[in-house]
């Protein structure tokens, strides 16, 4: 599927396109559900721990796999504009996606509150096209407007 037959169903509430999103990467949590598989194959944590003694990292092994465990819970199953409220979208209670349903809104580029929004502040602070994107959705519509956008996260 090219960008514009996905751009509506892939359109967040808040106007980020979450397809750009390190949490819809499923190649990345593929491989930390591999990796950790194959650690507990492997039995590393024993291994680890008989390492230890020469190489004092090792001693980190329990935080490295609760730290793989973190990741793979930011993984997004749906996009936010689809599946049930508990598998969607990057946060299971985004004020955001609430807000808009409960205003029965497509999306935050709807109301006209947005540009002061605070439930938009930090999205804002790590997304520096968001607004951009609001912009572009109202003049394109949700169809059509990903095609326009620019960059995702600050440190792109």
């Amino acid at each position: 599927m090219n960008i514009m037959n996905d751009s509506a169903k892939y359109t967040a509430f808040c106007g980020l396109y979450c397809k750009d999103c390190i949490p819809t990467n499923r190649e990345l949590f593929n491989l930390v559900e591999r990796l950790r598989n194959l650690l507990d194959e492997a039995n590393f944590e024993k291994y680890a721990e008989l390492l230890a003694g020469k190489n004092t990292d090792m001693k980190e092994y329990a935080t490295f796999r609760k730290f793989l465990e973190s990741l793979q819970k930011l993984q997004c199953i749906h996009p936010c504009s689809e599946g049930p409220m508990a598998e969607s979208g990057c946060s299971k209670s985004c004020a955001i996606r609430q807000c808009a349903l409960q205003q029965e809104l497509e999306g935050c580029w709807d109301c006209p509150g947005h540009p002061l929004c605070e439930k938009l502040a930090w999205h804002k602070t790590v997304h520096p096209g968001l607004a951009r994107n609001l912009e572009l959705i109202q003049r394109y519509g949700r169809d059509h407007w990903a095609e326009q956008r620019g960059k995702h996260y600050t440190w792109s």
